[in-house]
């Protein structure tokens, strides 16, 4: 299913960033033994909601800002070229990955399996991970910039690991769920990467219109057309974007993409009997639109008299005098005709 990227505020990332920052300052006025209790990851006494409440506690503001800072920075950059879904996938899979992770690691090298987990810091992991392998997809200086951060993250957190496992030990600020969520957010991003719609939009994102459209062609489908509208009306060929643009249409006939369809073609290109049968699908504003494509039409065109008597019907209470005209130039076009003889008759009144 295609999404809709560059462009989109990260709203994922910045309600996240807002509800952190609230239930700290929130925490802040309770007592800590009840929040370590009631929210952190506790093996000992675990409840399901634990396993999203722990990233909302930390241990300091210095915690808290790192935490912040890197969720900023990764998930602007991978919610706007993944879109929500992925990005809510790889942040709360990354938490319960991390911390599963984690516990897994700690039955392993320590004695102590009740220790509380908290913090954001797995959940983020994940999102600089599924980052990592989203920047590998175009090459400009933010994405090799990332890429360098993200990758030099990964091999921190990865000696660290390494050292304290020689050790026999569990390392540091919970080493293992900031590893799990990386390796996670990896996995997922990996799993995005299969859908080939997903690359075609990637690629006319960074202007890789011909290779978007090779690849939409062996998927042929809605999806696709919609991609080959937009990959056609990039490389300036009008005529092409406007024939997928139309299949579109014909398939989903939304009024989001009638309207794109206008905009490409003009109205008046769309065939008589393509544009009454969008009639039902739309507004009222748009659909007079479609109606006054009529007006200028020859008089022999199919279904010109019933779209002019259906638009001055719309006009009556609009503007009386122009369905006046309306009811009059049907009179005068089609004299003798059912639709002159309704006109005649509306025109009186």
């Amino acid at each position: 299913m295609p999404r809709s990227r560059l462009g989109r505020y990260p709203i994922a990332t910045i309600s996240t960033i807002g509800l952190i920052a609230l239930c700290y300052a929130l925490f802040s006025t309770m007592d800590r033994e009840t929040v370590l209790h009631r929210f952190a990851f506790n093996p000992g006494q675990f409840h399901l909601w634990q396993l999203a409440t722990y990233t909302l506690v930390h241990a300091g503001i210095g915690h808290l800002m790192v935490n912040l800072v890197l969720l900023a920075l990764f998930g602007a950059y991978l919610e706007p070229r993944a879109g929500h879904l992925l990005w809510l996938a790889a942040y709360l899979g990354g938490a319960v990955a991390a911390v599963l992770a984690n516990q897994f690691m700690i039955s392993i090298l320590s004695s102590e399996t009740n220790v509380a987990t908290i913090g954001a810091s797995g959940a983020v992991a994940a999102v600089i991970g599924s980052s990592f392998l989203f920047s590998f997809r175009n090459r400009t200086k933010i994405d090799l910039a990332l890429r360098a951060a993200a990758g030099l993250l990964l091999l921190y957190e990865a000696a660290k690991a390494v050292l304290a496992a020689r050790g026999g030990e569990l390392g540091s600020v919970a080493t293992w769920a900031h590893l799990g969520g990386f390796l996670f957010g990896i996995a997922v991003a990996g799993l995005w990467r299969s859908d080939p719609l997903g690359r075609a939009e990637e690629l006319i994102e960074a202007g890789r219109a011909t290779e978007a459209i090779a690849l939409c062609e062996r998927h042929p489908g809605l999806p696709a057309n919609r991609l080959l509208a937009q990959a056609w009306n990039q490389l300036g060929d009008a005529d092409q974007a406007a024939e997928y643009q139309a299949k579109v249409v014909m398939e989903s006939p939304d009024e989001a993409s009638v309207r794109k369809l206008g905009q490409m073609l003009g109205l008046h290109r769309l065939s008589p009997d393509f544009r009454f049968r969008l009639l039902p699908n739309l507004s009222l504003s748009l659909r007079e639109a479609v109606l006054e494509s009529f007006v200028e039409e020859p008089i022999a065109t199919p279904d010109r008299p019933t779209a002019l008597l259906r638009l001055a019907e719309m006009k009556l209470d609009s503007d009386p005098a122009a369905a006046r005209g309306l009811f009059a130039r049907i009179v005068e076009e089609y004299p003798g005709t059912p639709a002159a003889d309704l006109a005649g008759g509306r025109g009186k009144r």
